[in-house]
């Protein structure tokens, strides 16, 4: 399944539950699924999940690039700077930007 047909299928579902919600058609309110198209775009239950699927594995890539993601990494920053030699950690000291306060200054 690719991507458009994953957007199709969950837009499609996420439009049926709002529609169930507000009781926008009479169809939902009784459950006259076989007769409505947003059934059809859904795709069948095994479709469903398997769009559910590729869309959770697509999130947590993006997760794992997130600036400050620790998703991947077992170690803390401070195991990090604590198993740094002399020289990384001379070069992180002279180019750390502290910003912390700044926003409270005038």
């Amino acid at each position: 399944m690719n991507n458009s047909e994953v957007l199709e299928k969950l837009r499609a579902y996420l439009k049926c539950q709002e529609n169930k919600v507000k009781g926008i058609n009479a169809m939902c309110t009784h459950n006259m699924c076989d007769n409505c198209d947003l059934c059809y775009m859904q795709g069948t239950t095994g479709e469903h999940i398997e769009a559910i699927e590729v869309a959770t594995q697509a999130l947590e890539k993006l997760k794992d690039n997130e600036p400050g993601c620790r998703c991947n990494s077992s170690q803390t920053n401070a195991e990090k700077i604590r198993s740094m030699s002399d020289d990384e950690l001379a070069e992180f000291l002279i180019t750390f930007k502290n910003t912390f306060g700044e926003e409270y200054e005038g």
